[in-house]
Parts: C-alpha cells; sequence; structure tokens
C-alpha cells in the first residue's frame, strides 16, 4: 500500500495535470467561443440580406406590373391613334368654300323666294331667279357639308393630339419605371454578391466552431479521469487520516488505563501520589461521575 507522502505525491501529479488541462480547455473554448460569434455575425448580416432582397423583389415585381401595364396603354392609345389619323388624310375641304358665309348665302336665298311668291313678274324673270335659287341652295349645301367636314377633320385632329400625347405621357411611365426597376434589379444583384461573399465565411467559422467543440469534447474526459484519480487519492488520505487518528485515540486511551491502574494500586499500597498521578485520578473521577448522570 501506497505510504501518504507518496499519495501526496500522486495528488500533486494529477492536480498538475488537470490544471494544465484545465487551461487547453480554457484556450480551446475561447476560441470556439469567438468563432460561434463570428458564425452568428456572418449568419445575423445573411439573413438581413436575405430580408433586403425579399423587400426589393415585392418593389420591383410591383414596378415590373406597372411597366406591362403601361406598355399596354401606350400601345392601346398608339393603335388608336394610327387608326384616327389616316382620317384627317381622307378629308379634304376648300379653303374657298369655308371663307363663304352660309348665313348670308340663305338670307339671299330667302329674299329670292319672297320674290318669286310675292311679285308678279314675268316667266322669264321667275325662270330667271329660279335658276338662281337653284344655284345658291348649290352653294348653301357645298358651304354646310364642307363646314361639316371643317368640323370634323377639327375635331380629329384635336382627338389625334389627345391620343399622342397620352401615348407619350404612358411611353414615359413605361421609360420611367423601367428605369426604376433596374435600378431595384441592380441593388438585388449587388445584395445576392454580399451574400454569395459571406457565405464561404460563415460555412468557415461554422467548421472552426465545431472543430473546437469536438477537441473540448474529446479533451474533456481527460480532465474527468485526473479528477477521478484526485477523488481516489484524496479518500485513501482521508482513510489514512481517520486510521492515525483512530490509532492516537487508542494509544491515549491504553495509557490513560495503565495511569489509572498505577493510581488505583498506589492508593491501595498506601503510597504517595504525585501531582499526575492526582490530576488522572480527578479526570477519572470526573469521569465516573458524568456517567452516573
Amino acid at each position: 500500500m501506497a505510504t501518504p507522502q507518496e499519495l501526496v505525491s500522486a495528488l500533486r501529479e494529477h492536480k498538475a495535470k488537470a490544471n494544465e488541462i484545465r487551461t487547453r480547455l480554457d484556450a480551446i473554448n475561447k476560441e470556439k467561443e469567438q468563432w460561434f460569434l463570428a458564425k452568428s455575425g456572418f449568419s445575423s448580416k445573411i439573413k438581413a440580406l436575405i430580408s433586403q432582397i425579399k423587400e426589393l423583389r415585392l418593389q420591383r415585381d410591383s414596378l415590373t406590373k406597372d411597366v406591362k401595364d403601361f406598355k399596354v396603354k401606350r400601345n392601346s392609345a398608339h393603335k388608336e391613334l394610327m387608326t384616327v389619323a389616316p382620317e384627317i388624310k381622307d378629308h379634304s375641304v376648300d379653303r374657298e368654300l369655308l371663307r363663304k358665309r352660309p348665313e348670308f348665302i340663305k338670307t339671299q336665298m330667302d329674299r329670292i323666294e319672297t320674290a318669286i311668291e310675292t311679285s308678279g313678274m314675268s316667266f322669264e324673270k321667275e325662270k330667271e331667279l329660279m335658276k338662281k335659287l337653284k344655284a345658291l341652295k348649290k352653294e348653301f349645301q357645298s358651304v354646310t357639308l364642307a363646314r361639316a367636314e371643317a368640323r370634323e377633320i377639327r375635331d380629329l385632329s384635336a382627338k389625334v393630339h389627345d391620343l399622342g400625347k397620352e401615348a407619350q405621357t404612358f411611353h414615359h411611365l413605361v421609360v420611367h419605371k423601367a428605369g426604376e426597376s433596374q435600378k431595384v434589379h441592380e441593388q438585388i444583384v449587388s445584395i445576392s454578391k454580399q451574400i454569395d461573399a459571406l457565405k464561404p465565411k460563415e460555412k468557415e467559422a461554422l467548421s472552426k466552431f465545431l472543430e473546437f467543440k469536438k477537441q473540448l469534447n474529446e479533451l474533456y474526459p481527460s480532465l474527468k479521469s485526473e479528477y477521478a484519480e484526485m477523488d481516489k487519492i484524496k479518500e485513501q488520505l482521508d482513510k489514512l487520516d481517520s486510521e492515525r487518528v483512530q490509532s492516537s485515540f487508542a494509544k491515549k486511551a491504553q495509557s490513560l488505563e495503565q495511569l489509572k491502574i498505577s493510581v488505583e494500586d498506589k492508593i491501595k499500597g498506601k503510597k504517595k501520589l504525585t501531582l499526575n498521578d492526582l490530576l488522572i485520578f480527578q479526570k477519572e473521577m470526573g469521569n465516573q461521575e458524568r456517567k452516573r448522570r
């Protein structure tokens, strides 16, 4: 069986090894935590960037829809413009007729009709007026028709102008929205590149974290083993110490018993008692008194 000195020496060795392992564990754990924080940082950045991309995609989709809608409206206005514009060319108006006043012609016609109906005139004169009236009616009809065609041309021109303006407005909106959509798309591409750059770093940080975690798991049983050995040695030392104390008590009890017998023999032999003998005798009497109580 090992001596107390040998056990204490072994205990010191195991304690030194445990401290060394604990130091290594602390260093490994520090590295592990640093890589975990790095991995968490990269993950948070990637998550935030992905959230931005989702928002930007919704914005881009909305802009793309606007572009499609405005294109439909622009094309519709342009198509109608292409239908209306040729109609203007199909209408030709005599400018001379437009200069004439239909109300003046109508006044002349009314006068001739009144003269024919109320005045007594020769057949030749009436025939001449009828001819003139017929010419005025034809002229009145031509002027009226020319003015109607002129109004129609003005209306068509106004419609062509409005359709052209409408088509141009929608075209500007298409260009503007398409430009905004392109800018948003470029943002998405830029952020996607940032994510692609962060992912390898996140993967490396995770790999390092798991590597140091594995080292901890592999080294920790050694620390437990050293502590277990230390506990065993302490138990042995405690046992030896307990046996030493018990042995000391037994020796003291044996010595006291011998002294007690010696005192009793001296009393029986009526020999002189020393001060030490009296102290021992007094202590024994005190013990007997306590036992009776």
